[in-house]
């Protein structure tokens, strides 16, 4: 039963409680829209890691499967999704130093993990399935020869990422090295 004032109308109280409902109804439509843009661009950003990932595979399969027979060099230019990673490294899994915070972070994240020998930098910009990668046929000692740290990086300029993919003659793995 509505309640009617002197004047046969309706209230004030009807009213304010439909609009108060309707408001109520487009903010939780707009929280949900934004939630769902935001999944939508964290699951675009990981795809690329994942492009990144694959692209860098076949890179390193074009040069490893010359079986350095004959030597093979190939520059290789990425842009990766995150503009934030400044560092891509590779890291040596058997490393048996305590290495830097880094490389504790890291191994604190992958523990015992053999598979993955490449992260990013700094690790929380890099999305959550992507933070250490697994890129078969590298020569993990060749490229972090000097380092004293368990892992070599390779600079990212402003998301950019460039280095040459190569197997000299008569290795049996590949090296990646900046350019």
């Amino acid at each position: 039963m509505k309640r009617m004032n002197k004047g046969g109308q309706e209230g004030p109280v009807g009213m304010s409680f439909g609009t108060i409902f309707a408001i109520i109804l487009i903010i939780f439509i707009l929280i949900v829209a934004i939630y769902v843009i935001t999944k939508f661009l964290g699951v675009k950003s990981c795809t690329e890691f994942g492009l990144f990932k694959d692209d860098l595979q076949k890179a390193v399969d074009r040069a490893w499967n010359t079986g350095g027979l004959e030597g093979h060099s190939e520059p290789v230019n990425y842009t990766l999704p995150s503009q934030k990673i400044t560092k891509i490294c590779f890291v040596d899994v058997n490393y048996a130093g305590s290495g830097d915070a880094n490389y504790k972070e890291f191994r604190k994240i992958f523990g015992s993990e053999k598979k993955r020998n490449v992260f990013f930098l700094p690790l929380s910009e890099a999305c959550e399935d992507f933070k250490g990668i697994e890129i078969r046929h590298l020569n993990i000692a060749k490229i972090l020869s000097g380092s004293t740290k368990g892992y070599q990086c390779l600079e990212v300029t402003k998301g950019k990422f460039n280095a040459i993919v190569k197997i000299n003659l008569g290795d049996n793995l590949v090296t990646i090295i900046q350019t």
